[in-house]
C-alpha cells in the first residue's frame, strides 16, 4: 500500500514562491509531506485525517489550509481551496 506511486500531488499557485508548511505531520501521523517550490507531496501512511497549513514565507498572513483523508486503502482524498 505505502508504494512510490500512492501519492497525492498538488501545486500552490500565486503568492511569492516560497512557502513552508507550517504544520509538518509528527511520526504518528497518517501521512507525510514534502514541499519542493511550488508542489506538495502527499504520501499516505495509515488510515486517518490531518489539515495541512501552507504559508508563503515572503507575504505574511497568505496562507491555505488542506485537510487530507486517507479514506481507505485504495483512495486519498485532499480537500484545498485555490491559493
Amino acid at each position: 500500500w505505502n508504494e512510490v506511486i500512492s501519492k497525492g500531488i498538488f501545486s500552490v499557485s500565486g503568492g511569492s514562491g516560497h512557502f513552508h508548511v507550517e504544520n509538518i505531520p509528527s511520526s504518528g501521523a497518517p501521512v507525510s509531506v514534502a514541499l519542493r517550490s511550488r508542489i506538495i507531496t502527499v504520501t499516505p501512511k495509515n488510515h486517518g485525517q490531518i489539515s495541512l497549513r501552507v504559508a508563503d514565507s515572503c507575504l505574511l498572513g497568505q496562507y491555505a489550509d488542506a485537510l487530507v483523508r486517507i479514506a481507505d486503502i485504495h483512495s486519498l482524498a485532499i480537500d484545498a481551496p485555490q491559493f
